[in-house]
Protein backbone atom coordinates (compact mmCIF):
# COMPACT_ATOMS: atom_id res chain seq x y z
CA UNK A 1 0.00 0.00 0.00
CA UNK A 2 1.48 3.20 -1.40
CA UNK A 3 0.77 6.10 1.34
CA UNK A 4 -0.13 9.26 -0.36
CA UNK A 5 0.18 12.58 1.64
CA UNK A 6 -1.42 15.71 0.29
CA UNK A 7 0.94 18.63 -0.42
CA UNK A 8 -1.44 21.49 -0.10
CA UNK A 9 -1.57 22.15 3.93
CA UNK A 10 2.71 22.41 3.73
CA UNK A 11 2.18 24.93 0.70
CA UNK A 12 0.41 26.90 3.06
CA UNK A 13 3.11 26.79 5.68
CA UNK A 14 5.86 27.55 3.30
CA UNK A 15 3.04 30.99 2.47
CA UNK A 16 3.15 31.38 5.95
CA UNK A 17 7.22 31.22 6.38
CA UNK A 18 7.84 33.72 3.65
CA UNK A 19 4.69 36.44 4.95
CA UNK A 20 6.43 35.62 7.98
CA UNK A 21 10.18 36.61 7.56
CA UNK A 22 9.78 39.21 4.82
CA UNK A 23 7.54 41.18 7.08
CA UNK A 24 9.94 41.32 9.69
CA UNK A 25 12.88 42.59 7.04
CA UNK A 26 13.95 46.00 7.63
CA UNK A 27 12.08 49.11 5.75
CA UNK A 28 14.58 50.82 3.53
CA UNK A 29 15.33 54.27 4.92
CA UNK A 30 13.82 56.56 3.64
CA UNK A 31 14.77 59.39 1.05
CA UNK A 32 14.88 62.29 4.52
CA UNK A 33 15.62 62.15 8.00
CA UNK A 34 13.55 65.28 8.50
CA UNK A 35 11.15 67.78 5.50
CA UNK A 36 9.96 70.73 6.06
CA UNK A 37 7.28 72.49 3.59
CA UNK A 38 6.84 76.51 3.30
CA UNK A 39 4.42 78.52 1.15
CA UNK A 40 3.59 81.78 1.30
CA UNK A 41 3.12 85.14 -1.08
CA UNK A 42 3.45 88.84 -1.56
CA UNK A 43 1.95 91.33 -3.66
CA UNK A 44 5.31 91.74 -5.63
CA UNK A 45 6.63 88.31 -6.23
CA UNK A 46 3.38 86.47 -6.30
CA UNK A 47 3.30 83.01 -4.57
CA UNK A 48 6.15 80.78 -3.58
CA UNK A 49 6.53 77.30 -2.46
CA UNK A 50 9.63 74.98 -1.42
CA UNK A 51 10.71 71.89 0.61
CA UNK A 52 13.95 70.92 2.38
CA UNK A 53 14.26 67.28 3.19
CA UNK A 54 17.41 66.98 5.78
CA UNK A 55 19.52 63.66 6.45
CA UNK A 56 22.30 63.31 8.91
CA UNK A 57 25.18 60.44 8.98
CA UNK A 58 28.52 60.85 10.97
CA UNK A 59 29.75 64.43 10.76
CA UNK A 60 27.46 65.17 7.75
CA UNK A 61 24.93 66.71 7.11
CA UNK A 62 22.94 66.53 3.46
CA UNK A 63 20.10 68.97 2.44
CA UNK A 64 17.89 68.68 -0.63
CA UNK A 65 16.57 71.52 -1.56
CA UNK A 66 13.44 71.78 -3.63
CA UNK A 67 11.45 74.89 -5.42
CA UNK A 68 7.72 73.16 -5.60
CA UNK A 69 6.55 76.73 -6.77
CA UNK A 70 4.56 75.77 -10.43
CA UNK A 71 4.31 79.11 -12.91
CA UNK A 72 7.12 80.91 -11.56
CA UNK A 73 7.54 84.20 -13.49
CA UNK A 74 10.55 86.37 -11.11
CA UNK A 75 13.47 86.44 -8.97
CA UNK A 76 11.28 86.88 -5.96
CA UNK A 77 10.20 83.21 -6.24
CA UNK A 78 13.58 82.11 -6.51
CA UNK A 79 14.89 79.58 -3.54
CA UNK A 80 17.58 81.24 -2.10
CA UNK A 81 17.49 79.90 1.72
CA UNK A 82 16.67 77.70 4.40
CA UNK A 83 17.10 77.90 8.41
CA UNK A 84 16.56 75.74 11.05
CA UNK A 85 17.40 74.72 14.47
CA UNK A 86 18.51 71.39 15.82
CA UNK A 87 18.54 69.51 18.74
CA UNK A 88 19.95 66.30 20.45
CA UNK A 89 23.73 68.03 18.85
CA UNK A 90 26.17 70.51 20.28
CA UNK A 91 28.11 72.16 17.12
CA UNK A 92 31.33 73.91 17.52
CA UNK A 93 30.44 77.62 16.54
CA UNK A 94 31.56 78.32 13.22
CA UNK A 95 32.40 81.78 12.46
CA UNK A 96 33.19 81.35 8.97
CA UNK A 97 31.16 79.92 6.17
CA UNK A 98 30.96 76.46 5.48
CA UNK A 99 31.09 75.56 1.34
CA UNK A 100 29.07 72.13 0.95
CA UNK A 101 31.36 68.79 -0.03
CA UNK A 102 29.09 68.51 -2.86
CA UNK A 103 26.53 70.89 -4.88
CA UNK A 104 24.45 69.34 -7.32
CA UNK A 105 21.70 69.73 -9.69
CA UNK A 106 20.59 70.00 -13.36
CA UNK A 107 21.21 73.70 -14.06
CA UNK A 108 18.99 76.12 -16.58
CA UNK A 109 19.02 79.56 -18.25
CA UNK A 110 15.72 81.15 -18.86
CA UNK A 111 15.62 82.92 -22.08
CA UNK A 112 13.65 85.72 -23.32
CA UNK A 113 11.29 83.57 -25.06
CA UNK A 114 10.08 82.03 -21.78
CA UNK A 115 12.40 78.71 -23.18
CA UNK A 116 14.69 77.44 -21.25
CA UNK A 117 18.54 76.28 -21.99
CA UNK A 118 19.78 72.99 -20.07
CA UNK A 119 22.68 72.92 -19.12
CA UNK A 120 22.67 69.60 -17.82
CA UNK A 121 23.40 67.59 -14.57
CA UNK A 122 26.10 69.51 -12.71
CA UNK A 123 27.88 68.71 -9.80
CA UNK A 124 30.76 71.08 -8.02
CA UNK A 125 32.45 70.74 -4.76
CA UNK A 126 34.89 73.23 -3.32
CA UNK A 127 35.14 77.20 -2.11
CA UNK A 128 33.76 78.46 -5.30
CA UNK A 129 30.24 76.29 -4.57
CA UNK A 130 27.52 79.37 -4.28
CA UNK A 131 25.34 77.59 -1.82
CA UNK A 132 27.04 78.17 2.15
CA UNK A 133 26.25 76.86 5.35
CA UNK A 134 26.47 80.38 7.00
CA UNK A 135 28.08 80.81 10.40
CA UNK A 136 26.49 78.96 12.82
CA UNK A 137 25.92 78.86 16.93
CA UNK A 138 26.03 75.42 18.36
CA UNK A 139 22.43 74.68 17.51
CA UNK A 140 21.52 76.78 14.29
CA UNK A 141 21.94 76.20 10.53
CA UNK A 142 21.53 78.99 7.57
CA UNK A 143 22.12 77.09 4.13
CA UNK A 144 22.05 79.71 1.73
CA UNK A 145 23.38 81.87 -1.52
CA UNK A 146 24.18 84.83 0.22
CA UNK A 147 28.30 83.97 0.55
CA UNK A 148 29.54 86.29 -2.29
CA UNK A 149 28.75 89.47 -4.19
CA UNK A 150 26.01 88.56 -6.00
CA UNK A 151 23.77 85.41 -5.53
CA UNK A 152 23.82 82.72 -8.01
CA UNK A 153 22.84 78.71 -8.82
CA UNK A 154 19.15 79.61 -7.00
CA UNK A 155 16.87 77.47 -7.90
CA UNK A 156 13.41 77.77 -10.12
CA UNK A 157 10.60 76.03 -9.49
CA UNK A 158 9.68 73.24 -11.88
CA UNK A 159 8.73 74.40 -15.76
CA UNK A 160 5.31 73.89 -17.40
CA UNK A 161 4.48 70.49 -19.77
CA UNK A 162 6.39 72.17 -22.11
CA UNK A 163 9.56 72.78 -19.92
CA UNK A 164 9.19 76.47 -20.29
CA UNK A 165 8.23 79.23 -18.25
CA UNK A 166 5.66 81.34 -20.01
CA UNK A 167 5.00 85.05 -18.55
CA UNK A 168 8.83 85.24 -16.88
CA UNK A 169 9.97 88.51 -16.75
CA UNK A 170 13.38 90.67 -17.01
CA UNK A 171 14.54 89.58 -13.68
CA UNK A 172 14.64 85.84 -14.53
CA UNK A 173 15.58 86.17 -18.29
CA UNK A 174 18.19 88.70 -18.55
CA UNK A 175 20.81 86.19 -17.19
CA UNK A 176 22.15 88.38 -14.25
CA UNK A 177 21.35 85.69 -11.59
CA UNK A 178 22.21 82.67 -14.30
CA UNK A 179 21.92 79.71 -13.92
CA UNK A 180 19.13 78.58 -11.66
CA UNK A 181 18.95 74.68 -10.17
CA UNK A 182 15.94 73.47 -11.66
CA UNK A 183 13.05 72.23 -9.19
CA UNK A 184 15.78 71.46 -6.78
CA UNK A 185 19.77 71.11 -5.72
CA UNK A 186 21.33 68.35 -3.55
CA UNK A 187 23.71 69.73 -0.53
CA UNK A 188 26.06 67.92 1.10
CA UNK A 189 28.24 69.92 4.11
CA UNK A 190 30.91 68.47 6.37
CA UNK A 191 29.23 69.36 9.72
CA UNK A 192 31.10 68.05 12.91
CA UNK A 193 28.77 66.61 15.60
CA UNK A 194 25.72 66.05 13.83
CA UNK A 195 24.67 62.27 13.65
CA UNK A 196 22.26 59.62 12.63
CA UNK A 197 20.82 60.86 15.78
CA UNK A 198 20.40 64.65 15.36
CA UNK A 199 16.81 66.26 15.03
CA UNK A 200 15.61 68.90 13.32
CA UNK A 201 13.08 70.72 15.91
CA UNK A 202 9.58 71.56 15.06
CA UNK A 203 9.85 75.16 14.88
CA UNK A 204 11.93 78.08 13.87
CA UNK A 205 12.66 76.57 10.22
CA UNK A 206 12.19 79.91 7.58
CA UNK A 207 12.36 79.77 3.74
CA UNK A 208 13.79 82.45 1.88
CA UNK A 209 12.74 83.48 -2.12
CA UNK A 210 14.25 86.13 -4.06
CA UNK A 211 17.97 87.76 -4.38
CA UNK A 212 18.69 89.61 -1.19
CA UNK A 213 18.14 88.33 2.34
CA UNK A 214 14.33 88.22 4.22
CA UNK A 215 13.05 89.52 0.93
CA UNK A 216 10.36 86.83 0.41
CA UNK A 217 9.98 84.77 3.57
CA UNK A 218 7.75 81.65 4.33
CA UNK A 219 7.59 79.76 7.29
CA UNK A 220 8.78 75.98 7.26
CA UNK A 221 7.01 73.03 9.20
CA UNK A 222 8.75 69.87 9.97
CA UNK A 223 6.09 67.22 8.80
CA UNK A 224 7.68 64.19 8.56
CA UNK A 225 10.46 62.06 10.25
CA UNK A 226 12.36 58.71 10.46
CA UNK A 227 13.01 56.69 12.35
CA UNK A 228 9.41 56.81 14.21
CA UNK A 229 8.97 56.80 17.95
CA UNK A 230 9.69 53.70 19.81
CA UNK A 231 6.54 51.81 20.32
CA UNK A 232 5.71 51.03 23.70
CA UNK A 233 3.75 47.66 22.57
CA UNK A 234 5.59 44.93 24.52
CA UNK A 235 5.03 42.45 21.48
CA UNK A 236 5.13 44.04 18.39
CA UNK A 237 3.23 42.55 15.93
CA UNK A 238 6.52 41.33 13.89
CA UNK A 239 7.33 39.30 16.67
CA UNK A 240 4.04 37.46 16.18
CA UNK A 241 4.91 37.07 11.92
CA UNK A 242 8.42 35.92 13.08
CA UNK A 243 6.85 33.10 15.26
CA UNK A 244 4.13 32.45 12.52
CA UNK A 245 7.89 32.14 9.65
CA UNK A 246 9.12 29.62 12.21
CA UNK A 247 6.52 27.42 12.25
CA UNK A 248 6.17 27.64 8.42
CA UNK A 249 9.69 26.92 8.12
CA UNK A 250 9.43 23.42 10.47
CA UNK A 251 6.07 22.66 8.53
CA UNK A 252 8.11 22.40 5.17
CA UNK A 253 11.24 20.82 6.68
CA UNK A 254 8.46 18.05 7.99
CA UNK A 255 6.85 17.89 4.46
CA UNK A 256 10.27 17.79 2.56
CA UNK A 257 10.50 14.15 5.07
CA UNK A 258 7.25 12.72 4.38
CA UNK A 259 8.07 13.27 0.54
CA UNK A 260 11.24 11.71 0.98
CA UNK A 261 10.26 8.36 3.09
CA UNK A 262 7.08 8.22 0.35
CA UNK A 263 9.61 8.33 -2.50
CA UNK A 264 11.45 5.81 -0.75
CA UNK A 265 8.57 3.40 -0.17
CA UNK A 266 7.61 3.65 -3.99
CA UNK A 267 11.08 2.51 -4.55
CA UNK A 268 10.95 -0.32 -2.14
CA UNK A 269 8.15 -1.83 -3.58
CA UNK A 270 9.13 -1.25 -7.40
CA UNK A 271 12.67 -3.33 -6.55
CA UNK A 272 10.36 -6.52 -4.55
CA UNK A 273 7.20 -6.36 -7.43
Amino acid sequence: MILHISPKPFRWMVLLAAVGFLAVLPAGKVCADFKIIGSGSTKDAGSFSAEADISFSTDTMTVVLKNTQTGVANAGQLLSRIAFTLSNVTLTPNPNATAPTSESGVEVNVESSSSTTNLGFQSFAGSGNDWILSPHSSTTSNVNVFGHSQPGFMIIGPPDGSGNYPGANGSLTNGTFWPYFQSQATLVFSLPGVSSSTIVSDSGALFNFGTSPHENTADGTVTFFTPPPTSSVPVPPSALLMGIGCLGIFGWAGWRRVVAGRRMREQCQGVTS
